[in-house]
């Protein structure tokens, strides 16, 4: 902007807006809300007027520790094995599909199963009986 008063007051304006949002996440910032409304030339298209993740910035990881970390299941009936592509059904009706292209015999009746949570967001397929392990992601029902 090129009138030096109108970019204070822009300026101004927005930092008083995330004052606000960071005060009262979720809502819109009254002063910037009332700023775009009254000028909206002053106020620049790439600022927003609400900030709900700006007040949950950097709190991903808490959040992620809420969730469950893991789910306990079983196979129904003889499971002899997977290769790729493979997909499990689950007794709680969860279908999961194997991703990572490995495969594996076994022959187990009723086999526990436990996917937990691996590195950079993938899920781990293990087996109680055996060593075994896959990565998996889970399909919708």
């Amino acid at each position: 902007m090129p009138d030096a008063q109108a970019r204070l007051l822009c300026y101004d304006t927005w930092v008083d807006g995330q004052a606000a949002a960071l005060k009262t996440p979720g809502q819109v910032a009254p002063a910037l809300a009332a700023a775009a409304a009254a000028a909206p030339a002053l106020v620049p298209a790439t600022v927003s007027t609400a900030a709900p993740a700006a007040a949950s910035f950097g709190l991903e990881q808490q959040a992620r520790k809420a969730e469950a970390q893991e789910v306990e299941s079983e196979i129904s009936g003889l499971f002899e094995g997977w290769g790729p592509k493979h997909v499990i059904r689950f007794a709680n009706g969860q279908l999961w599909q194997i991703v990572d292209g490995s495969s594996a015999v076994l022959y187990l009746k009723n086999p526990k199963v436990k996917v937990r949570r691996g590195m950079l967001g993938t899920y781990v397929l293990e087996f109680e009986a055996s060593n075994e392990t896959a990565k998996v992601r889970r399909l919708e029902r």
